[in-house]
């Protein structure tokens, strides 16, 4: 497995049942997850491909494909927006 897609700088999650605290340490905000959100949360954690997390949220949640997807990639954005993802890496990068 590589490194998680989750920046690790100024960012800290609690995690509490199912639902987690983000803590932005750089601009002071808390940012509470849902169970959805935090389940996506852990499975960017663990480094699961989107593939894959689409499948988690679907069989957890019981979803439809498509709705999983949009739920990701909503959340991915709002990740990106907020600077908690890794930029990508030049290494992988042809």
């Amino acid at each position: 497995m590589g490194k998680s897609r989750l920046s690790e700088d100024g960012v800290l999650a609690e995690f509490t049942g199912d639902e987690a605290i983000v803590l932005d340490t750089e601009a002071g905000r808390y940012h509470p997850l849902n169970a959805t959100a935090t389940f996506i949360w852990k499975a960017l954690e663990n480094d699961q491909s989107d593939e894959e997390i689409v499948e988690g949220v679907v069989g957890e949640f019981d979803v439809t494909r498509e709705r999983a997807a949009e739920s990701l990639r909503t959340f991915l954005s709002d990740l990106a927006t907020r600077g908690f993802l890794r930029e990508p890496s030049s290494e992988t990068a042809t």
